[in-house]
């Protein structure tokens, strides 16, 4: 299976294979295409907590040249609004729970359709004029000719987290986001010596908005043949410390990703919880320091409890620790070096991050045209994949002796004294940022 939907209320949910996707996103493209005009270029708005259909939807969009513009339902909707109207989305898809917000957003910026997805909403809204009910899963692909895309063509929006202004708008590429799961699958199996023979898939439970969800959870397991594990009741139940045990204990993943607040209420670790956590090849946490408590009582019963670390422009993750990193190590992802300005504590700057993003989009001012009008012209781009990204947070460096395997190196002996990397702060000093 590819898709496992999990629920804490309902049991025995039906998986979906990768053959079974892929005629959903086949069924999806063509209606797209037939239906609603779709072409390389067209921006659409996805409202929509992660589900089978709105997953294929996002796939088949971009593979027909389009732009998926991922909305996060928590913003404010005078907020969502302006991003969509700001992009100049043609369609808006939408969980049908979170259909209220969407007609505002489709009005905005003038859409030429309200997609409904059946999804995991459970709290179906019912149908208004010129709205229509949509699941890939009902629908048979028939045979349409749609364009293709370009590997440097943008994919996805995602937006930064807005915390002192209008979220910005970050494109990543077909090319960058490939390039990123490929970077996070042989950083697992360096750091893990995780083969994809022996993955069993991720359990996160993020949002499809935030980028580690988006390309970590989804796409990394897809591109990878691996499980990737949905929470079906995202709509009405928020992911909590029992839930999340709960479900690993179920599903047995062999990565838990989440957030150090979820893995701090696990604490004290009882024996069930112990047993859970160990059976996964690891624990990974982003978004802000574990406490060194927490990661004391971790590796003192053997969990691999591990950071990492990416941002929103750079499309996934950069840096990720091991079994053997210090509290708080990180180490870049095959491929990219990492400097810090000044040399002992400062602002991380990345370099070989092929996945980073070409430059914000702006966002058009309401008077610049309809929706349905062509697609706006993407600006010119301000970054080169791989090129040096002053990241805006601070690091510091500590030495440590450890043994790296799959380092060669001239000499005898492979012990080397590498640097680790501890997040210490935003440069900027915000509580809240745009880091994964």
């Amino acid at each position: 299976p590819f898709l496992v939907p999990w629920s804490s209320k309902t049991r025995n949910l039906p998986p979906v294979s990768f053959e079974e996707f892929n005629v959903r996103v086949r069924a999806a493209r063509a209606v797209l295409v037939a239906t609603h005009g779709l072409r390389r270029g067209s921006r659409v708005a996805v409202l929509c907590h992660a589900c089978p259909d709105s997953l294929a939807l996002s796939v088949a969009v971009a593979e027909c040249g389009g732009v998926v513009v991922n909305l996060n339902w928590r913003q404010p909707p005078a907020t969502l609004r302006a991003l969509a109207a700001g992009l100049r989305c043609s369609l808006v898809v939408a969980g049908r729970g979170l259909a209220p917000m969407a007609r505002t957003i489709a009005a905005a910026c003038a859409a030429s359709a309200l997609l409904l997805v059946e999804g995991a909403e459970t709290e179906l809204a019912p149908l208004e004029p010129g709205e229509l009910a949509f699941s890939c899963a009902s629908l048979a692909p028939p045979h349409v000719a749609v364009g293709s895309a370009e590997p440097d063509d943008v994919a996805v929006v995602m937006f930064t987290s807005g915390t002192t202004a209008l979220p910005k708008a970050v494109p990543l590429t077909h090319r960058g986001l490939l390039w990123s799961c490929d970077a996070k699958r042989r950083a697992e199996q360096e750091a893990l010596n995780l083969s994809l023979a022996a993955h069993e898939g991720s359990l996160a439970f993020l949002p499809s908005f935030h980028v580690i969800g988006f390309t970590n959870n989804f796409l990394c397991n897809l591109r990878h043949g691996t499980r990737c594990l949905l929470h079906h009741d995202a709509p009405t139940t928020p992911t909590s410390a029992p839930l999340l045990l709960r479900a690993a204990t179920e599903l047995r993943p062999s990565l838990i990703d989440t957030v150090p607040v979820l893995l701090e209420a696990m604490l004290p670790l009882d024996a069930d919880t112990i047993a859970t956590l160990r059976a996964c090849k690891a624990v990974m946490y982003g978004g802000a320091p574990l406490s060194h408590a927490a990661w004391i009582e971790m590796r003192k019963n053997g969990i691999c409890v591990l950071s990492q670390y990416g941002q929103t422009e750079l499309g996934g993750m950069a840096l990720i620790g091991s079994g053997m990193a210090p509290y708080g190590g990180l180490a870049p992802v095959p491929g990219v070096t990492a400097a810090l300005e000044p040399a002992s504590e400062g602002n991380l700057v990345l370099t070989g991050v092929q996945s980073l993003t070409p430059g914000y989009w702006p966002l058009d001012p309401p008077e610049a045209g309809a929706a349905g009008a062509a697609p706006a012209r993407p600006p010119p781009r301000a970054n080169a994949p791989g090129a040096a990204w002053p990241t805006g947070d601070v690091f510091r460096s500590e030495g440590g002796k450890v043994e790296f395997k799959h380092i060669e190196r001239a000499g005898e002996g492979d012990q080397l004294s590498p640097v680790w990397l501890r997040h210490v702060c935003r440069a900027d000093e915000l509580l809240v940022h745009t880091s994964g």
